[in-house]
């Protein structure tokens, strides 16, 4: 993480970025909506840009929507996706429809 960036904490292995003591990873939001709270308050506050973790089985499962949402709505949002092929939420099990990394790099960008 860059000095002096935060980001929002997500679901699942990301959770446990926010149990670290350097204060860079806070809040958190049920699968598939991080990033929607940033999207919501950007507007109203003065921070410029802001990261959201997420993982690779809650994106593919759900947090490409608020991916999508982002984009739509010019947010300033940088998505730091942790591509370990599980779902922790759940027992790690490998995620459905998931893509392996080339593919998700061409999603990625055909999304901007």
């Amino acid at each position: 993480m860059p000095e002096g960036d935060s980001a929002f904490g997500g679901i699942g292995c990301h959770l446990m970025a926010m149990f670290v003591d350097d204060g860079k990873a806070f809040g958190t939001t049920h699968m598939g909506g991080e990033g929607a709270q940033w999207v919501g308050m950007e507007p109203f506050i003065e921070k410029e840009h802001m990261f959201q973790n997420v993982g690779d089985g809650t994106f593919f499962h759900s947090g490409s929507l608020a991916l999508r949402q982002a984009v739509a709505s010019n947010s300033h949002l940088t998505y730091k996706i942790l591509y370990n092929r599980a779902v922790a939420m759940t027992g790690a099990q490998e995620p459905d429809g998931g893509l392996d990394l080339p593919e998700l790099t061409k999603y990625l960008k055909s999304e901007v």
